[in-house]
């Protein structure tokens, strides 16, 4: 399964509603990661076609998290992100939402697994995000590389199913 660069201004979007939600950074990028499994498992794809990197804190969405280095003043930055008016980083960890977000950007599917993401997730504790996110995928993988979507897919119900559906 091909995977592009996340569209910059849904993945703003994204981060706009995560946030309105809770403004920590890791615990939007962990409920953006449990957003992307249920929607992986239900629908075949991921949310924002991010790719994921097995990082010490777990699973990281690499397209998400540049746009917040971006956001912090880091400009390496691989694809344009309108950030400006939507939020901003208060520190390195805190994300302040400006407005609310253009959910039209978010289709049904999307916001009803960010939303239970954000509903199973945002209230956990960062050492419990931090077990939870250090799934089978992520111990398959060595740290600071790329978490494939077939590695994520194999720890998910129904997974032969899906495995072969993505390797289709």
């Amino acid at each position: 399964m091909l995977r592009r660069k996340p569209n910059g201004q849904k993945a703003v979007e994204v981060i706009v509603y995560i946030a309105t939600q809770t403004q920590d950074l890791f615990h939007i990028v962990k409920v953006m990661y449990f957003a992307d499994k249920k929607h992986l498992a239900r629908y075949g794809r991921f949310i924002l076609g991010d790719r994921y990197i097995a990082m010490e804190d777990g699973p990281v969405p690499s397209g998400l998290y540049g746009i917040f280095r971006y956001a912090r003043g880091d400009r390496v930055f691989t694809f344009e992100a309108p950030t400006s008016g939507a939020f901003r980083m208060e520190d390195d960890e805190t994300v302040v939402p400006l407005r609310e977000p253009d959910t039209t950007w978010l289709s049904q599917s999307e916001i009803e697994c960010i939303d239970e993401s954000l509903a199973e997730n945002a209230h956990l504790s960062y050492d419990e995000l931090w077990e939870k996110s250090k799934d089978g995928a992520w111990w398959r993988v060595p740290q600071g590389a790329e978490i494939s979507l077939v590695d994520i897919a194999r720890d998910l119900p129904d997974s032969k199913a899906l495995v072969d559906y993505l390797l289709s």
